[in-house]
C-alpha cells in the first residue's frame, strides 16, 4: 500500500470463484453502494467514508469531519450518505459531487442519505423519525401513512421512494411514494400532498405485511419491484413486492438491502447455526454466496449490500478473520472493470 495525494492505492485481491465469478478486496471497512460504472462507496475502519473505483479508494470528508459512512452513489459518481462534524455528532446529511459536498438534510437536524438516483435526487432520514427528499437545495418532508414515524430508504430513477411510514397505531408499514410532477418538467418535485388533512399522505401507498403488523422496504429497481422484510406468521421473512403479486416471501430470517432492474436480490440471511450469510436470489429462491468461494479463500461473505445492474455485488464480511469490505464481480470483467474505474477517477479529477 502507498499513500499518494490523499488516495490509498490499494492493490485489488481477485480470488476466483465457481460460476465464473471472482471477489475482489476493498480493504478494510464496508461497502454499502455501487454504482453501474463500478464505483462503490463505504465506510473504512476508521469510520470515515470512502469511494472505490478502478483499485483507488479515497477517504470522503469535509470540514470539520471527524466521521462519515458513503451509502449510495449514481452511475455519475456522485455519491451520499452521512457525515459527522462537532457542529452535529450525530450526523448530516451530505452529497458530494464534483464541484464538493452539499449538506442535504432539513436544517437543524441529525439526517443521513440513503438514496440518490440519476437525477440527483436524494431520499433519506432524519430527527431519526421522519423522512425526507431533497432535489435541487429544498428538503422535503415525504411524510406518513397517519403516524408519526417514516423513513426514506431509496429513490428510483423516476424519483418514486420506497422505506416505512407509521400508521394513526404507530405500526411501521413498508411504503411506495410515487411523486407528482407539477410543472411537467419531465422531473418528480412533490412528495408530500394531504387534500383531505386526513394526515396521510396521499402519494404514499402501504405495501402491507406477510401477516404480521410491521414490515419494512429498504430498496426498489427502476422497474418498480421493491424488497425488504415484515413480520409473519412465526417470525421475520424476506419478501419481494410488485404491482402483479403483491408481497410474496423470499424466506425465514432473510433481510434484502438491495435489487437490480434483472430482479436479482441481495441481503443477508441467518443459517441455521444462527450465523449472518450474504445471499443473491430471486423469487424463485437464493443463494449463499460463500458457496461460490473455494473452501480456502478466507473469505466469509456476511451482508450483500447492494447488487448493480451487470450482476455486481458489494457488501461486508471478513478476510482471514479481519473485517473487510468485497466486491463480487463475473470474472470477465475483473480487469475492464479496473479500467473503467480508472478512467472515471481520471474524469473526476480533470
Amino acid at each position: 500500500m502507498r499513500l499518494l495525494l490523499g488516495i490509498l492505492m490499494l492493490t485489488p485481491l481477485a480470488v476466483p470463484a465457481a460460476g465464473g465469478l471472482q471477489v475482489i478486496d476493498l480493504g478494510s471497512g464496508d461497502a454499502y453502494g455501487i454504482s453501474d460504472a463500478g464505483v462503490v462507496v463505504g465506510r473504512t475502519a476508521g469510520n470515515q467514508a470512502f469511494q472505490w473505483a478502478g483499485g483507488l479508494r479515497s477517504e470522503v470528508t469535509g470540514p470539520q469531519t471527524f466521521a462519515g459512512v458513503g451509502l449510495d452513489v449514481n452511475s455519475s459518481g456522485e455519491m451520499v450518505g452521512a457525515i459527522n462534524t462537532f457542529s452535529r455528532p450525530e450526523g448530516e446529511a451530505f452529497l458530494r459531487t464534483d464541484t464538493g459536498i452539499t449538506l442535504v438534510g432539513p436544517a437543524n437536524f441529525g439526517s443521513q442519505a440513503n438514496g440518490i438516483n440519476d437525477n440527483r435526487q436524494v431520499a433519506g432520514q432524519y430527527s431519526s423519525q421522519r423522512g425526507f427528499v431533497w432535489q435541487a437545495g429544498v428538503a422535503q418532508d415525504i411524510g406518513t401513512l397517519g403516524g408519526t414515524r417514516a423513513a426514506a430508504s431509496d429513490i428510483d430513477v423516476s424519483g418514486r421512494v420506497v422505506g416505512y411510514a407509521a400508521l394513526a397505531n404507530t405500526d411501521a408499514r413498508a411504503m411506495l411514494l410515487t411523486p407528482e410532477d407539477t410543472n411537467n418538467d419531465g422531473l418528480a418535485d412533490l412528495w408530500f400532498r394531504d387534500h383531505d388533512n386526513d394526515q396521510v399522505n396521499d402519494l404514499m401507498r402501504d405495501l402491507g405485511t406477510l401477516g404480521g403488523p410491521t414490515s419494512v422496504a429498504t430498496a426498489m429497481n427502476d422497474l418498480g419491484a421493491v424488497v425488504g422484510h415484515s413480520d409473519a406468521v412465526g417470525g421475520r421473512d424476506g419478501f419481494l413486492w410488485t404491482e402483479a403479486d403483491g408481497m410474496v416471501s423470499l424466506g425465514r430470517e432473510v433481510f434484502p438491502n438491495g435489487i437490480n432492474n434483472s430482479g436479482q436480490a441481495v441481503g443477508f440471511y441467518r443459517n441455521g447455526s444462527g450465523q449472518q450469510r450474504a445471499f443473491r436470489g430471486t423469487a424463485d429462491g437464493y443463494v449463499d454466496l460463500n458457496s461460490l468461494l473455494p473452501e480456502d479463500s478466507g473469505w466469509v461473505l456476511e451482508e450483500a449490500h447492494a447488487i448493480s445492474s451487470n450482476g455486481w455485488i458489494v457488501g461486508s464480511g471478513t478476510l482471514n478473520g479481519q473485517g473487510h469490505a468485497f466486491l463480487l464481480v463475473p470474472e470477465p470483467a475483473t480487469l475492464l472493470l479496473l479500467g473503467v474505474g480508472l478512467l472515471a477517477v481520471g474524469r473526476r479529477r480533470s
